[in-house]
């Protein structure tokens, strides 16, 4: 394969291929990891650590391609239509997601779960995407309401905590990018104190998949830039293959650096396959274009669902196959309801902030 920079080069067919095919298997690994443990299917630690590893190339993922898109974008393009296409993205599946979970939650909840106050703290750190926050959770909403939001999470779904990580990520990443000093005012103090103690204490604070998910953040963003500017040698498309099989065995025999070796395994495949074209590669990579699609739906739904399809009286395994079919049917449909117009949120919400907004009368 002939090698050459990425300077300000779109990303390949074979590149974007392997992105969507990485987000389509890492959305199921989560799915199926937690619902065999739930279940009691498995007591393999492999299989437990599965879904956390899961999340932790998510965020490799999501730090490379928010590098890419910015960079592809003029200074023009400005803070707040990064803010208001973020926005889009995130929450054409949160607001339906949450109204449909806390639905779940009123059908199955046992009683002492649905006390108004942990529910009011745990749906607005859910709105605002201020989960295991350092300063609201633990000095705010903790006293204010009495309960322990650490614990207690809306409708039971444990994997929000990763997607407000994510989300200050992301506004601390469009401040550094596009604010300039002298552009810089008292309405962006807020955001930019909850980005940076976001990204600070998952620096060194062990997250619920692990330690440093914001250097493993900033470490997918790194990749793209490092590679972007990197007259790669030849020897590194011979590197993707022994990555993998390096990232399989730390997930069996050395699980702490299993997310060092896979960032390996990134950093190889996608400057190998930025640079170059494989029939076969292409064609294992769509297999799994359609899961991708709804990748980002599934994560969000699979936990509640899981906990609902536990009231069910039925066996494990049968739990099991309820759980996954319907967490993949709904998520599907999220997709296509909510998910894949997640632009037209975007564009609503830049007329809003234009002042071009106007309600129809007739």
């Amino acid at each position: 394969m002939p090698f050459t920079t990425l300077n300000n080069a779109s990303l390949s067919s074979l590149n974007s291929q392997f992105l969507h095919f990485l987000r389509a298997v890492s959305a199921q690994l989560v799915c199926i990891g937690h619902l065999l443990v739930h279940f009691e299917l498995s007591d393999s630690q492999v299989i437990a650590y599965l879904p956390s590893f899961a999340v932790l190339i998510f965020f490799v993922l999501s730090g490379y391609l928010i590098a890419f898109t910015t960079d592809k974008k003029s200074r023009a393009y400005g803070f707040r239509n990064y803010m208001a296409d973020r926005f889009g993205r995130i929450y054409s599946v949160l607001l339906p997601v949450l109204a449909f979970t806390g639905l779940l939650m009123w059908l199955y909840a046992e009683p002492y779960l649905l006390d108004i106050k942990p529910i009011t703290g745990s749906f607005l750190s859910a709105l605002f995407l201020l989960y295991d926050h350092p300063f609201f959770t633990y000095h705010v909403a903790d006293p204010l309401l009495g309960t322990d939001l650490t614990a207690y999470f809306f409708a039971g779904n444990l994997p929000l905590w990763s997607l407000c990580v994510e989300w200050w990520m992301y506004v601390l990443y469009g401040l550094i990018f596009f604010m300039r000093p002298k552009e810089f005012r008292l309405i962006h103090v807020i955001p930019a104190f909850i980005g940076i103690s976001y990204a600070g204490a998952f620096l060194f604070l062990e997250g619920r998949a692990g330690h440093a998910v914001s250097a493993i953040w900033l470490a997918g963003a790194g990749i793209y830039y490092f590679s972007r500017n990197l007259n790669a040698h030849s020897m590194i498309q011979y590197l993707p293959v022994p990555t993998l099989i390096l990232t399989i065995l730390c997930l069996f025999f050395a699980r702490d650096f299993a997310v060092i070796a896979f960032i390996l395994f990134f950093y190889s495949s996608v400057t190998t396959f930025q640079q170059g074209s494989s029939a076969f590669l292409s064609a294992v990579f769509k297999s799994l274009k359609w899961n991708a699609a709804y990748s980002y739906s599934l994560y969000l739904l699979h936990y509640p669902i899981m906990l609902y399809t536990d009231t069910f009286e039925l066996s494990s395994i049968m739990k099991f196959v309820v759980a996954f079919l319907l967490s993949n049917v709904l998520a599907y449909a999220f997709y296509l309801i909510f998910e894949r117009h997640h632009r037209k949120l975007s564009a609503g919400v830049k007329r809003l902030l234009a002042g071009e907004f106007t309600f129809r009368t007739s």
